[in-house]
């Protein structure tokens, strides 16, 4: 349940550490979760445009590309239900998370040279394929953990956030045919944005849930008032059937070798993707949120590899979990799962109803355009909070930079891209799809010469800043959460102190550091006795004794690290320190 102030109360609905008003197992009011589906599928339905694309591309007919759109929200209805599953247990099916489906930006490159080569069956051949590969690639996260380093997957959210923004940017200020600027736009596209924009941040109550679907409605409502929708749209909403079963799979299935590098390349980007997707939900979900949860991820993207399967089955193209619209249910403060069930439903309404379909499609651009703007800046915020956490070196400084300013750059200089061979072509056709690349290809490459075990002896006479200066140079090498480091080089200063006070004098002392994307190792070792780790702190009088301040330290030590322990052998005390990552 919302935590205060309830929906309609006159007061703005409270919200929780992330900013959420109704969480992931809240129940919202039937017309919360309504207006929350509503405005998700509006988004979402014009990123399914990207399939009449690919259609265009195979020759398909008016009635065909019909059809293909509705199977497209049939795939995607699926998709979105199976992406708030949690099936299973050691081998999961879904993430649990509101993380609706959406045409994947990824492959659509891809799927017009698949549309180019052999029309829309070899684009559904080609997703099955590729289905198959996200869906292996899933049971193969837990060993590629290592390069796939968390700021890898905050790149990938900014270069979302940064996507997501600039196609909003050009969808508001597209220029008319003539290439003139387009007033009209503009003005739909302010009016749109201003709307969310108030709303969101000075609305209350019920406003705030739906400003976004206000702001959509305000802006279709100043579209048709300035002529600005289709001219046959009347016609075409007349003639339409209220209920029509879509025509599924009737193209066939084909397979070609020479696109799988395409396709496979795409693969492993949407994999990325969607593990920095699902990140990002986890973040938006979880107001102590410190590190990915690999099973919610690795389920997700089996969930996503088989809704990718079905998609092709169904006659339609690769799927993928939306950014877009988990960024949106944050900002709107709604990321309920019964949301997720709502937008299912309406797309299988969408899916047979060609009439309602048609209302969807024809929702002006610059409208579209200002929920992709609106949206995007949450998503590119979260992304850079994730990169922000971590330690960054030279090398990982250099993966972040790049991966951006590469990426970026088939925005700013497209006909530069243009000019690569038809190959390549696809794999530099967004910033998203060639810079997840580049930081995949770099994250590989900086790997090499790097330890994951590194020591230090520290002398009798060494000061202490050394340790200091030697964890935190391992934090950035390695990417290690800042928070832990920071606790790390604590725990060792206090360790360090303590030991020069019970060990034998002029011993040295080694510290050995381990570290893997889950878990921090640090061993202490020096000749002497140990200290004693207890979890009960002792008593002022027992603090005053001779050996008081020891017993005060080995408590102190006992709490410096999510798991202590000590050892002795033949004279030399170990003691090990702990840290989740």
């Amino acid at each position: 349940m919302p935590i205060n102030g309830a929906p309609g109360s006159g007061r703005r609905p409270a919200e929780n550490a992330t900013g959420l008003i109704y969480g992931l197992d809240d129940r919202p009011p039937g017309l919360v979760v309504l207006a929350s589906a509503v405005q998700l599928v509006a988004v979402l339905a014009l990123q399914a445009l990207n399939v009449l694309l690919v259609g265009e591309e195979a020759g398909l007919s008016a009635d065909a590309l019909g059809d293909l759109l509705r199977a497209s929200f049939l795939a995607l209805g699926i998709g979105t239900i199976l992406q708030v599953q949690r099936l299973g247990g050691r081998f999961r099916i879904g993430s649990g998370f509101l993380a609706p489906a959406s045409m994947s930006a990824v492959f659509v490159s891809p799927a017009l040279l698949a549309a180019h080569a052999g029309g829309m069956a070899m684009v559904c051949g080609m997703a099955i394929m590729s289905g198959v590969m996200l869906m292996v690639f899933s049971r193969l996260l837990h060993r590629l953990r290592g390069i796939l380093p968390a700021e890898l997957g905050g790149v990938v959210v900014m270069l979302l956030g940064l996507s997501t923004g600039f196609i909003g940017l050009r969808f508001c200020i597209s220029p008319a045919a003539d290439g003139s600027a387009d007033a009209s736009r503009l003005d739909i596209a302010a009016l749109t944005l201003g709307i969310i924009i108030l709303l969101k941040g000075w609305g209350r109550g019920r406003a705030v849930l739906f400003c976004a679907v206000i702001g959509v409605v305000a802006g279709y409502l100043a579209a048709a008032a300035m002529g600005f929708l289709p001219s046959d749209m009347p016609a075409r909403m007349h003639s339409a059937e209220w209920f029509d079963a879509p025509s599924l799979g009737r193209t066939g299935w084909r397979m070609d070798r020479g696109l799988i590098l395409p396709f496979a390349m795409a693969s492993i980007a949407s994999m990325v993707t969607i593990m920095a997707t699902l990140i990002t939900a986890q973040k938006v979900n979880d107001p102590d949120w410190v590190r990915p949860e690999q099973a919610s991820v690795e389920g997700g993207v089996f969930a996503d590899g088989l809704s990718t399967v079905i998609s092709g089955l169904l006659g339609s193209m690769p799927i993928g979990a939306s950014s877009t619209g988990i960024s949106l249910s944050a900002a709107t403060g709604v990321t309920s799962r019964r949301v997720a069930y709502a937008v299912s439903a309406i797309m299988l309404v969408l899916a047979c109803s060609p009439k309602l379909s048609l209302l969807f499609v024809n929702t002006p651009l610059p409208v579209i355009g200002a929920v992709l703007l609106f949206s995007g800046t949450f998503v590119l915020i979260n992304g850079i909070q994730i990169v922000a956490a971590h330690m960054l070196d030279s090398r990982r400084s250099m993966t972040v930079g790049f991966a951006c300013c590469i990426g970026l750059a088939t925005v700013v200089y497209p006909e530069l891209f243009r000019q690569l061979p038809d190959l390549w072509l696809p794999l530099a056709s967004s910033p998203l799809l060639l810079g997840t690349l580049v930081a995949l290809g770099l994250s590989v490459l900086f790997r090499i010469g790097v330890n994951r075990i590194e020591s230090l002896v520290l002398t009798p006479d060494a000061a202490l800043e050394e340790v200091e200066t030697f964890l935190l140079n391992l934090g950035a090498t390695w990417g290690a959460r800042r928070e832990v480091m920071q606790r790390a080089v604590f725990a060792m200063s206090q360790a360090a102190e303590t030991v020069r006070e019970i060990a034998a004098s002029e011993t040295p002392i080694q510290i050995r550091v381990r570290f893997d994307e889950l878990k921090l190792v640090v061993d202490l070792s020096y000749r002497g006795p140990p200290p004693v780790l207890s979890a009960v702190r002792p008593t002022e009088d027992e603090i005053l004794e001779d050996d008081g301040h020891i017993r005060l330290a080995g408590f102190m030590l006992s709490r410096v690290a999510d798991r202590v322990r000590s050892s002795e052998k033949s004279g030399e005390t170990t003691l090990r320190f702990e840290y989740d990552h």
